[in-house]
């Protein structure tokens, strides 16, 4: 998750390998954690019970590097 502390943690080229790792060639931010959790929220998930919703670009799919 790109979050600030992860900006002062991370260097700036050990994030973009990371970044390489996801599918969608970005990491995560706290936005998307947001909508995923407002969408469960509302009526439109009102079918969905015990999952699990990764919100990771896809690298939990595997072969990108994990």
């Amino acid at each position: 998750m790109l979050t600030e502390l992860a900006l002062k943690a991370w260097k700036p080229e050990n994030l973009e390998v990371m970044k390489k790792s996801v599918p969608l060639q970005r990491l995560a931010e706290p936005e998307d954690v947001a909508s995923a959790v407002a969408w469960l929220l509302s009526d439109n998930s009102s079918m969905v019970t015990g999952a699990a919703i990764p919100v990771d670009g896809g690298r939990s799919m595997g072969g990108y590097g994990l």
